[in-house]
């Protein structure tokens, strides 16, 4: 329930910055964060840095790709 409702709350905000940047500049952008954050979890040295970088920003920008995703076709 927590994560349908994710999806909507950040629809909105998804939806201005692909209004305003387009669909491929953000999808680009989003690709490359997201990958960023997946990597630089692995050499995260302790839980607190792993949450943040694997959980928000790696989870963040994965969620912007399966909005995109779900919603273009």
């Amino acid at each position: 329930m927590k994560f349908v409702m994710l999806i909507c709350v950040s629809g909105v905000l998804f939806s201005v910055l692909i209004n305003q940047y387009g669909c491929r500049m953000v999808t680009l952008v989003g690709g490359v964060v997201w990958f960023a954050g997946f990597a630089s979890s692995s050499l995260a040295p302790n839980i607190i840095v792993l949450y943040f970088t694997y959980g928000i920003v790696a989870g963040l920008f994965y969620l912007l790709l399966y909005w995109f995703c779900c919603h273009k076709l």
